[in-house]
């Protein structure tokens, strides 16, 4: 889907992210999406390759996209584990992120910050 970038004056379009996401993630990436509002960015933008994985919720449960990430990052150590969440799911996951520091997992988390939580 093409995209056009916007502006925002309280901050950036999340839009613009997973466009940029899609253009410079690797072919074999894993891409962690939490559920909410914000992850539909990522089911309408992202370019997916059959090369890379999506892990995300099929019943909407929010605070799974951090644990997806952690499980990603530890099945398959080689590949570039992207994990987008929003400020909801990442309030609900601090034992997965001490997991992801404890083990020193590369993964590379993008919040949504809607100011709501």
């Amino acid at each position: 889907m093409a995209w056009d970038w916007k502006s925002a004056p309280d901050g950036v379009v999340f839009g613009n992210v997973v466009q940029h996401l899609g253009e410079v993630m690797n072919e074999n990436a894993v891409l962690a999406v939490d559920a909410g509002n914000f992850s539909t960015w990522a089911h309408r933008l992202f370019p997916f390759k059959s090369s890379q994985r999506l892990l995300g919720s099929v019943a909407g449960s929010m605070g799974v996209g951090i644990p997806f990430a952690v499980a990603g990052a530890l099945r398959e150590p080689k590949r570039q584990v992207v994990c987008l969440v929003g400020d909801g799911g990442f309030h609900m996951t601090g034992n997965e992120m001490s997991v992801a520091v404890e083990r020193k997992l590369p993964i590379k988390f993008f919040v949504s910050d809607n100011r709501s939580l």
